[in-house]
């Protein structure tokens, strides 16, 4: 089902918690005054969240995605996610270098840039060595409320995501760090889940549109990557 705007979307899913949309519809979602999260517990459901996403954004204008996991790269590179290089930015944190990597990012994120990605917060602490977890905790939330001024003042869309530890009694269970830092910034926040038929995310939480608890339904033909 094609949509005009975020409010149309709002108004279909007042009457149904299940809707099938366009990929183009998910970039509607996002929110660019607060953070957007992505939940995921299987990585290829994310990494087509991520290409759907990311290949709508392209269409008007430039992407930078920070790859921790390098899982997108992979696909970028063996063309199994088509993407126009020239638009797409993508950086490769390496060990006790991201914070000189997000001040170049920061330095030079203007109006052109649409969406920033942070893929995946998990893999944040893999970069640092001796570090203690609690230290780590507060410099990830000081790194990413650093880009969530930044993208907000140019209008720019921010989405992290973050790998799920286990499922209880129907409730997603996040690592401690991420769950604290999620709940604290996001204003929207999703789950996918890749199914038979196409992509299911779950919209655990859209404060802007004060929708909780809906489920939107992307067919398999709209995934730009083979599924």
């Amino acid at each position: 089902m094609q949509f005009k705007s975020r409010d149309d979307i709002k108004k279909a899913l007042t009457y149904s918690d299940v809707l099938e949309i366009e990929s183009l519809a998910l970039s509607m979602l996002l929110d660019s005054k607060g953070m957007n999260a992505l939940l995921y517990n299987d990585a290829f459901s994310k990494i087509c969240f991520t290409c759907s996403i990311v290949s709508e954004f392209l269409k008007d204008g430039k992407v930078v995605y920070i790859d921790l996991d390098t899982i997108f790269t992979s696909y970028v590179r063996n063309g199994i996610f088509d993407a126009d290089s020239g638009a797409l930015e993508i950086f490769l944190p390496s060990e006790n270098e991201f914070e000189s990597m997000l001040s170049d990012i920061c330095s030079h994120l203007d109006a052109n840039a649409g969406l920033v990605v942070v893929d995946s917060l998990n893999s944040f602490y893999h970069l640092y060595d001796k570090i203690k977890i609690g230290s780590l905790n507060r410099l990830l939330s000081a790194y990413i409320s650093l880009l969530l001024n930044h993208t907000r003042r140019i209008g720019c869309k921010l989405l992290v995501t973050s790998m799920i530890r286990h499922k209880k009694a129907g409730e997603w269970i996040l690592g401690p760090s991420s769950k604290r830092l999620i709940e604290a910034k996001s204003s929207v926040i999703f789950n996918v889940e890749l199914v038979r038929n196409g992509l299911v995310v779950s919209m655990l939480k859209h404060q802007p549109l004060k929708l909780y608890s809906k489920k939107l339904v992307i067919a398999k033909e709209q995934i730009p990557i083979r599924v």
